[in-house]
């Protein structure tokens, strides 16, 4: 334990109850020097003010944040100003879902601590929505893809469209890009999906960036895709294989995403998976509005909940949820060659 004296409190972010040193032994009655105040005091004002306290806290609660020796006080898992920093690693915020209050949940995922989101395209209409609303915050990041499920409003000339955008635009991965066998359940179909993401890969391969792939019911397919199209990692999003199957995608260099179905308890297969991997192949993702989790079911998904997956993947691990904010967060600057945070 570490005890702690006249540590200043930022009392504007976090909720800070005193009491009295000068305590009588009537505990309906305490005074702090000669004014007479109730049992505790709250301060809500948004000003940092030095308070002298004697508290104790565990050693564990310190984290070398950046390993450079700069540490910060984590409570329960937060920061001491009442925050961690997440990154979304996947989520479709500049969809149609949310313009009417998209401002409002950005600003309610990052009160939340969902300080960086990646935002992968669908299909090459909206690239440039997607593009003119990452290019306003610096704590959005684009992603240009054409994703398997809207084949049918793809056209040939899409691919060399996405060629000349990554170009030229830079954005930071290709994506949403994969196969989804579940909805192409035809042979030709699942052919043109298989062309279409293998143009995709050699774009990326070309450019140097990491891919933001969407699977279901291909693995097999989507893993002989990516072994020989050489492209440097990327995430498997919403992933749902098995063991074995997320093995050869860490082989190739690629992270996993786990998001909204981790939060329910039936999904037993997915839990235990995320509980045996190691820690280092996880990122998180909301793939907002889809995928919602367990609280806001039958409800549009958001990224202000991503929180709740990182819960859900304490719980499931047995681990400080702090501990599992760095190190995801650090998994997805990793494989997606990401900066330092932004500015707040």
């Amino acid at each position: 334990m570490l005890a702690m004296s006249a540590f200043a409190f930022q009392a504007g972010v976090i909720g800070l109850r005193i009491a009295s040193r000068a305590a009588s032994a009537n505990p309906k009655r305490r005074m702090l020097g000669r004014r007479r105040l109730p049992a505790s005091i709250s301060i809500p004002i948004p000003i940092s003010i030095p308070i002298s306290i004697s508290i104790s806290i565990p050693t564990s609660g310190w984290r070398d944040v950046g390993g450079g020796g700069g540490y910060q006080l984590f409570l329960n898992g937060f920061r001491a100003n009442g925050t961690m920093h997440l990154i979304d690693t996947h989520c479709h915020l500049d969809v149609e879902d949310f313009d009417p209050d998209r401002a409002r949940v950005l600003a309610a995922a990052r009160a939340g601590g969902v300080r960086e989101i990646v935002v992968p395209a669908i299909h090459r209409a909206g690239w440039p929505k997607l593009l003119a609303l990452c290019a306003e915050d610096a704590g959005l990041y684009p992603a240009l893809g054409l994703h398997p499920v809207y084949l049918a409003q793809h056209r040939d000339e899409d691919v060399p469209a996405l060629a000349a955008a990554v170009a030229e635009q830079r954005p930071l991965a290709v994506g949403e890009i994969g196969l989804d066998y579940h909805v192409a359940t035809e042979a030709g179909e699942r052919r043109r999906q298989r062309e279409l993401c293998a143009a995709q890969l050699a774009v990326a391969a070309e450019a140097g960036l990491p891919v933001l792939v969407h699977v279901r019911k291909a693995h097999a397919d989507m893993l002989g895709l990516l072994a020989d199209a050489g492209v440097g990692g990327g995430i498997a999003h919403a992933f749902n294989g098995s063991p074995e199957q997320a093995e050869r995608y860490l082989d190739l260099g690629f992270k996993l995403g786990f998001g909204g179905m981790l939060t329910f308890a039936r999904s037993t297969k997915l839990r235990g998976l995320a509980a045996a991997l190691p820690l280092a192949a996880i990122v998180l993702e909301t793939d907002a509005p889809d995928l919602t989790v367990a609280s806001h079911r039958y409800q549009r998904n958001s990224p202000e909940y991503l929180p709740e997956v990182l819960a859900a993947l304490a719980e499931v691990r047995g681990a400080d949820p702090a501990e599992l904010a760095a190190a995801t967060t650090a998994n997805a600057r990793a494989v997606l060659g990401l900066p330092g945070a932004p500015d707040a």
